[in-house]
């Protein structure tokens, strides 16, 4: 099973503001590369996945727990569909995620 964790602000471009080290084995892009904005969430985001990802995250949404399933482009090209519980760590406080792919028998997206 593949995890990662990732903490984001809730700011327009999901700043990335800590992520594990097994992200690399998660996405193929090293903890680093999100850390320097050398690599976003934005754009590695499915495209069909963005506007729900948006409203997710949107600081105005009063729940912001809940399960998440969502779909990146791996740096290898390949799409990697996430799924994982998501939940506020405390108000106006960022939402920890963590993903597993679909391997741990979440649901197919």
């Amino acid at each position: 099973m593949l995890e990662a964790d990732f903490r984001l602000s809730l700011n327009k471009d999901l700043d990335v503001l800590s992520a594990s080290d097994r992200v690399e084995g998660l996405l193929g892009y090293a903890s680093q590369d999100f850390l320097s904005a050398k690599v976003s969430i934005e754009k590695i985001l499915h495209l069909n996945d963005a506007a729900k990802v948006r409203h997710i995250f949107d600081p105005a949404v009063k729940k912001q727990s809940g399960e998440l399933n969502v779909r990146f482009r791996h740096a290898d090209g390949r799409i990697r569909g996430l799924s994982r519980y998501t939940a506020a760590l405390e108000r106006g406080a960022s939402p920890r995620h963590r993903g597993p792919g679909n391997s741990d028998g979440g649901r197919p997206l």
